[in-house]
């Protein structure tokens, strides 16, 4: 069985019928969404805090 996004990519004319939005705007939706979760990510890395080990001898 297909996934959701295998079947709007292969038939993007159906895309409207089957989500409710043209094909043009859910690519346009995808992309925002994906440029969202990078940027959640850098801020996630840019906040970590380091935890240094210290080596005692």
């Amino acid at each position: 069985m297909k996934t959701p996004l295998e079947i709007i990519e292969s038939h993007p004319h159906e895309s409207k019928r089957l989500i409710g939005i043209e094909y043009e705007h859910f690519l346009a939706l995808a992309e925002l969404a994906e440029k969202r979760h990078l940027d959640k990510q850098a801020f996630i890395e840019k906040n970590k805090i380091q935890v240094r080990k210290r080596c005692i001898l």
